[in-house]
């Protein structure tokens, strides 16, 4: 990430779309070094999974964060860099960079480098067990990819607008997992 921001320095872009967020090197310092008129940072909406009452297009509170429980640490990680990725955004509100945060659940698609699509189609295939929490009763909000790159370009060409800087891009209230692996089989 800081090499090629390095290799891009000077240069001047009407839009960045940032997926990959890293402490030390955020948003802050990606404006300073490429100069975009308009500065997205794609961001998650399990943020709010860490405080309790926000909601998806709400900023988080500024305090210290617990770890929850059935958490990975990984992903605790992972959101603690993107609170602080949009914690930054505030900092560039009064520069000449538009700034806004796009939380999206989980996307799957074609090519997913988590391979979580691939997890559950092979499971499914070779007939081993699934595991769903409450018999897969449980509510999931999934995006595929192919449908926020359309979101993203029909968003991009009407001007981002937006009237806050954090979007939320929850597709509706969510379906079963139960329901979702039956589609997947």
């Amino acid at each position: 990430r800081k090499e090629t921001i390095s290799y891009l320095a000077g240069a001047y872009f009407d839009l960045v779309l940032d997926f990959t967020s890293s402490l030390g090197f955020g948003p802050t310092s990606v404006c300073a070094a490429i100069h975009p008129s308009f500065y997205t940072l794609i961001s998650s909406t399990w943020v709010t999974r860490l405080s309790s009452g926000v909601l998806a297009n709400e900023m988080l509170p500024n305090c210290e964060y617990k770890l929850p429980e059935n958490m990975l640490p990984l992903t605790y990680n992972y959101l603690l860099e993107k609170i602080s990725a949009e914690r930054e955004l505030s900092d560039l509100l009064d520069t000449d960079t538009r700034v806004a945060s796009i939380r999206l659940p989980i996307m799957w698609g074609k090519n997913d480098h988590t391979g979580r699509l691939s997890f559950y189609r092979t499971r499914l295939l070779d007939e081993g067990k699934v595991i769903a929490i409450n018999g897969g009763e449980n509510l999931t909000q999934i995006v595929w990819s192919e449908d926020v790159a359309r979101a993203l370009s029909k968003w991009i060409e009407r001007g981002m607008p937006g009237d806050s800087i954090i979007l939320e891009c929850l597709p509706h209230q969510g379906s079963s997992v139960r329901s979702v692996l039956e589609a997947i089989s």
